[in-house]
């Protein structure tokens, strides 16, 4: 099966490689039409917009002048932040300690039940 399946590849490679190759050489021509049309259409729906958003009675909504507040929600708290953090590191340290020891102590006891 091994020597028959090689040359069989070769040959539906070499007959296959060309034919994909001529076909890509192929030119086709761009379609200039359909892109003007969409740009030209585009530029009018943009005229249209503008013109009636020019002639509405509605407000057009302004940004917001007024002071950020976003840095007081951003900064971390500052004293108190730290302070919560610190007082959270210490717990979590102190719960693994706990959990460690008392893991250690259930595989003693049970290492003296078993024995």
């Amino acid at each position: 099966m091994k020597p028959l399946f090689a040359p069989a590849l070769l040959a539906a490679v070499v007959l296959t490689v060309p034919a994909h190759v001529r076909a890509s050489d192929t030119k086709v021509p761009p379609a200039a039409a359909p892109a003007a049309s969409i740009r030209a259409a585009a530029d009018r729906a943009v005229r249209a917009e503008t013109l009636q958003v020019a002639e509405s009675d509605v407000p057009v909504p302004r940004a917001y002048q007024g002071r950020d507040r976003s840095r007081k929600q951003m900064g971390g708290g500052g004293k108190a932040g730290m302070v919560i953090g610190l007082v959270g590191a210490l717990a979590g340290t102190a719960a693994t300690i706990y959990m460690v020891k008392e893991m250690q102590k259930n595989n003693r006891d049970a290492t003296a039940a078993g024995q």
